[in-house]
């Protein structure tokens, strides 16, 4: 298998300026990260424990 993906020749092109996030939202990923919880996140149920 591993000669076949070779015998492809594939090249990846990610363009990573593409990747560009809002103030707002790299605080929000930030926030999230930390803690673990997503902030301002509609749910439309609740956990029972």
């Amino acid at each position: 298998m591993i000669s076949r993906v070779k015998a492809q020749d594939w090249e990846l092109n990610f363009d990573t300026s593409a990747n560009n996030l809002s103030f707002k939202n790299r605080v929000l990923h930030l926030i999230e990260n930390l803690t673990g919880y997503r902030l301002f996140e509609y749910k439309n149920y609740k956990i029972i424990k």
